[in-house]
């Protein structure tokens, strides 16, 4: 027999190989996922009540610890309803649009399997519109087998499935492995969407998602952005509109957040990059707890004694060349680095409720609350090293900078009256 008839006899098998191996891969993402995710762990199978809350760097928590993020202080908050576990994931990721957010919400229902799905997408429609293709190459590319070949060229071997981090420059980028990708709206990236367009697009992509959650059998709720200014309240209208058009239940920070700013103050909860900051994240975790209580979708809170953690150690920073800090504490606090420049004469310490800070309200602490690297949570030994970005260092050449830790309550300390728990000493930054 010639070799030609043998050959095309492979073919069948070497397509029926390719089919097995990509079914088995559509199995095993849901599994791989998990142990991907950002929470320690798939949530608890015994759960009275199990929350997804995807969408953007406002569900991720951009500017604050991951104990901090609204998922995480909304998990607190809806616990004393219920005398089961309460199981609340993130799977919020900066820059993401409100296509990305609906492609990947079919593998996070399948790996959750919540009773609720949180939806808050759409502002970063207007500078990125990766994953809207619908052709035949953008079907292709979301088989499972042709992901691994990438990420096999790629050599990505990173267990996490994403970080953020900054550039020398101050720019944001999300790292995924060897990929990183630049998601920071105020760089220009040869891309705007608006009016018509924009409203366009996040309607077609929270359709898809409400319809996805709701084929799963999950209860869709809407949400719109705290912030009012500019691209984020034309989203918020089309949120707004959507959620009636389709009777999905609508949370609507935009309204709530107008009574918190009106009371409050706008730079007393949010950052100057429009995200909420820590008291932010507070107000909207209240928020999204009362919406879901008021819609029927979570039980009331029981009235009980507040018990606050005490730290059993105090915080404690020290510097050295570099920029180069180093930061210990009680094991397994979260923590929150601020900078800022030298007190000038007459200039106040920082003061959040009853505690004061002693770093200055300027421009460098603007720019550290938001940095990511400068939260999280110390090690097992109570450690945590850092350094400060060229990028901040080259700012203050001549006055240097000023640094000080603090110590963060985690969200089940109901009782606290602020976020923070412990304040360090300055220290002025070695350059």
């Amino acid at each position: 027999m010639s070799p030609a008839p043998r050959r095309r006899r492979r073919w069948p098998l070497l397509i029926l190989a390719l089919v097995v191996l990509e079914l088995a891969l559509q199995v095993a993402a849901p599994l791989v996922r998990a142990a991907m995710s950002r929470r320690d762990g798939a949530p608890d199978p015994d759960s009275a009540l199990t929350i997804l809350c995807v969408g953007d760097s406002n569900t991720f928590g951009l500017n604050v610890p991951k104990p901090w993020s609204y998922p995480a202080r909304l998990e607190a908050r809806l616990q004393g309803g219920y005398d089961a576990p309460v199981s609340v994931v993130n799977r919020g990721v900066p820059g993401r649009n409100a296509a990305q957010m609906a492609d990947a919400l079919r593998d996070d229902l399948l790996e959750i399997d919540p009773d609720i799905v949180i939806l808050l997408a759409g502002v970063n429609d207007t500078w990125n519109a990766q994953g809207e293709s619908s052709g035949f190459g953008d079907l292709i590319g979301k088989l499972k087998l042709v992901r691994l070949v990438r990420v096999v060229v790629a050599g990505v071997t990173n267990p996490e499935p994403f970080d953020v981090a900054t550039d020398d420059e101050g720019r944001f980028f999300v790292r995924r492995g060897d990929d990183t990708t630049l998601v920071d709206p105020n760089v220009d990236s040869g891309f705007v969407r608006s009016g018509a367009d924009l409203t366009r697009s996040v309607q077609t992509w929270l359709t898809a998602a409400v319809a996805s959650a709701r084929e799963q059998g999950a209860e869709p709720v809407l949400m719109t952005y705290p912030e009012f200014q500019g691209s984020h309240g034309v989203v918020n209208g089309t949120i707004r509109d959507l959620a009636a058009t389709l009777d999905v239940t609508l949370i609507d920070l935009e309204r709530t957040f107008t009574g918190h700013f009106e009371r409050e103050g706008y730079p007393v909860i949010m950052f100057n990059d429009h995200h909420p900051n820590l008291r932010g994240y507070e107000l909207l975790a209240d928020d999204v707890a009362a919406g879901l209580r008021a819609a029927g979708l979570a039980a009331a809170g029981r009235s009980g004694s507040a018990s606050v953690s005490i730290p059993t150690r105090p915080p404690q920073l020290r510097t050295s060349r570099g920029g180069r800090l180093d930061l210990s504490g009680p094991p397994g606090w979260a923590f929150q680095v601020l900078l800022s420049r030298q007190y000038e004469p007459g200039q106040a310490p920082l003061k959040v409720g009853s505690v004061e800070i002693p770093v200055a309200e300027d421009d460098v602490l603007a720019q550290t609350r938001v940095l990511p690297e400068f939260s999280g949570t110390l090690d097992d030994e109570g450690q945590a090293v850092l350094f400060v970005p060229k990028f901040l260092r080259r700012q203050a050449p001549q006055t240097g900078l000023r640094a000080c830790l603090l110590l963060l309550h985690a969200p089940d300390d109901a009782g606290a009256e602020t976020p923070i728990a412990g304040v360090s000493d300055a220290v002025t930054v070695v350059l």
